[in-house]
């Protein structure tokens, strides 16, 4: 029986339990109990406190288990009033060596000043698949004399890979840097203090997808008779211009430390693989409706809905799927399509990248607006890519699609998609339903006209008709001249473009697609796939040495900087570039104009 006054002390108690409950915890687990031999697997340890020190790792004979971990994350929660918590996770990465039933003892870490250690976990290790690399048979317990030895350059070593070494422009190179270390739980590799765990050089002239390696899978290689585990990282890169381009050197500070019946020694080693050429070869001379892909790729459209109704939007979506640069790939050229409104394209890239290198698919969106009933026809689209295999270009064609348009039910009200539709005025009606009569209380005349008035109405029929010739003619020379209407119409275009830059998901491709735009317009030149040489050589050739050219030529090769070499490229560099851009266009544009007259 609980007395008036212990009521009170109770339910204070319990408010305040929180606070006097532990804190502190300890757990391991791995992902999957059942595991194969030479399957790497992880162990995750997991643990909460006030203070946490460093955990130790259990040895066992039938495992290896890495002392250093692969991956660490803290997190600190502050509570009012209360000692901040903090929970720290840490993975390691372990490997079978035997299989049968094997358990991991209990880690132990210094929690808030006292020893804890964590429940057992054990494995059931079934043996190794037939697809699966063994790992080495028999036990470790004679390694130690091993590691005394073994040559300290075959302890780990890096290496770099590539598909192909000789390519064309924009053609697809799978590029892999390995990381080979020893086998043995006698001896331990990590970065030199103050540095990081691997940097990889940046390859310069390349389009890289995705911009960083990334760690693709680890397994076990028999090499010089030694059982080495292999970590490796991919990425495909595009060559952006022809010649010899390099992958610079990879390097990295690495710490060996070996257990030996000496005891324990480390000592540092220098880890270095060699550069590599890769010759690229220009493309051959590209056809006028040339897309910008080089690869293998497959083409086709879809429309939906097949029916609608007047002025009710379809999408036309248009998919290339493939091998190639997917950045590179320019919008499909839509034949005229009569009676119908089209939007501009919403553009979209999912990349997926595997163990043979990159695939993705490049989708285009049109909306497309029906103004009339009837039959709407959506013309066949064209898409011409270059195939480095075949050595070739290739034209894939879609089909052509037809629409069935019914009336909208709005009887003599059309517009267009998008536009404001004013409303109707509204007038009052009288008390009795009808309209007001209008009264004027001054007799009707006529507006008086000036003298300048009647002049200006004699003089309009001739100046009316001096305009309709010139505009007659300004119209047929736009009709009869592309190379002419397309130079007039670069600079309103680029500024066009030049707007979305800063709003866009990659600035640097933005700005990269509109200056390109911009000089293929002026020059009438095909715009997929124009590099920064290509707009160099452009201007060489025309013999143009202003230096809003050259400032030009420099943005491309800032965006590719920034597209290719994974550089940083923020928003207020993007606005530098962009009013940089503007302002060369402008005096590029003025010293064109004076050469053409």
């Amino acid at each position: 029986m609980v007395t008036r006054l212990g009521i009170p002390a109770v339910i204070l108690v319990l408010a305040f339990f929180p606070a006097f409950a532990e804190e502190h915890s300890l757990h391991v687990y791995v992902a999957d109990t059942r595991v194969e031999v030479g399957q790497v697997f992880r162990i995750t340890l997991q643990a909460e406190g006030r203070r946490l020190g460093e955990p130790h790792v259990p040895s066992v004979e039938e495992l290896h288990i890495d002392m250093q971990p692969t991956a660490r994350e803290t997190q600190v929660m502050m509570t009012s009033g209360r000692p901040a918590t903090h929970t720290a996770r840490l993975v390691y990465n372990a490997t079978a060596l035997s299989a049968g039933e094997i358990t991991i003892p209990p880690f132990t870490m210094e929690i808030d000043g006292v020893s804890r250690s964590s429940e057992p976990v054990v494995l059931q290790v079934q043996p190794a698949s037939s697809e699966r690399a063994r790992a080495p048979h028999g036990r470790w317990e004679r390694e130690e004399d091993l590691a005394e030895r073994i040559r300290l350059d075959d302890v780990a070593f890096l290496r770099t890979e590539v598909d192909k070494t000789a390519v064309y422009a924009g053609e697809p190179v799978v590029l892999t840097f390995l990381y080979h270390r020893l086998a043995s739980r006698f001896v331990r590799v990590s970065a030199a203090r103050g540095s990081i765990a691997f940097t990889f050089p940046d390859a310069e002239g390349f389009y890289a997808i995705p911009q960083r390696p990334e760690e693709s899978e680890s397994s076990f290689i028999d090499q010089g008779g030694r059982r080495y585990q292999v970590t490796r990282w991919r990425q495909t890169l595009f060559a952006t211009r022809p010649g010899e381009l390099v992958i610079p050197a990879w390097e990295w500070q690495a710490v060996v430390q070996s257990q030996s019946t000496r005891g324990m020694t480390s000592q540092p080693l220098e880890l270095r693989a060699e550069p590599l050429t890769i010759t690229v070869k220009p493309l051959p001379s590209r056809p006028p409706n040339f897309s910008g892909a080089v690869g293998q790729f497959t083409f086709h459209a879809q429309v939906t809905p097949q029916t609608t109704k007047q002025s009710v939007p379809v999408t036309l979506a248009v998919r290339v799927n493939g091998t190639g640069n997917p950045a590179s790939i320019s919008e499909p050229t839509l034949p005229p399509i009569e009676n119908a409104h089209v939007s501009e394209p919403e553009h979209t890239i999912v990349p997926m990248t595997g163990p043979h290198g990159l695939t993705a698919e490049t989708t285009f969106s049109y909306r497309i607006t029906p103004l009339k009933t009837g039959s709407l026809l959506i013309p066949a689209l064209e898409f011409c890519y270059f195939d480095p295999a075949a050595e070739e270009y290739v034209v894939d064609t879609t089909q052509a699609f037809t629409v069935a348009v019914e009336p909208s039910g709005e009887r003599d009200r059309r517009h267009l998609a998008g536009a404001e539709i004013p409303p109707a005025p509204v007038r009052a009606p009288s008390g009795d339903g009808l309209l007001p009569i209008v009264t004027v209380a001054e007799g009707l005349r006529r507006p008086s006209v000036s003298g300048a008035g009647v002049g200006v109405l004699v003089a309009c029929p001739p100046l009316a008709y001096g305009l309709l010739a010139l505009w007659a003619v300004r119209k047929r020379r736009f009709a009869e001249d592309p190379t002419f209407a397309r130079s007039y119409r670069a600079r309103g275009r680029l500024r066009k473009r030049l707007r979305k830059v800063l709003d866009a998901a990659d600035p640097a491709d933005a700005l990269y697609r509109a200056v390109n735009g911009y000089i293929a317009d002026k020059f009438d030149l095909p715009e997929a796939g124009m590099t920064s040489s290509d707009a160099r050589d452009v201007f060489e050739a025309r013999a143009i040495e202003h230096d809003a050219a050259e400032s030009l030529v420099e943005i491309l090769r800032g965006c590719e900087r920034g597209r290719y070499g994974a550089a940083a490229f923020s928003r207020d560099l993007a606005a530098s570039l962009l009013e940089r851009a503007q302002r060369d266009m402008d005096r590029l544009d003025l010293l064109l104009r004076k050469e053409s007259r």
